[in-house]
């Protein structure tokens, strides 16, 4: 099995596990799909 091929079978084992937190947006809707909202207050300003 190639390098590229294990790391793609890890992420699909980590996905299955994780499945009902990586997809919870869509069942609650207060839970944002992404987290830009977050980043932009943590970033520095550019000046």
């Amino acid at each position: 099995m190639g390098r590229q091929t294990a790391a793609c079978l890890q992420v699909a084992r980590r996905l299955r596990l994780h499945a009902d937190a990586v997809l919870r947006f869509i069942t609650e809707h207060v839970v944002l799909f992404t987290n830009n909202l977050v980043e932009r207050t943590v970033r520095m300003p550019k000046v």
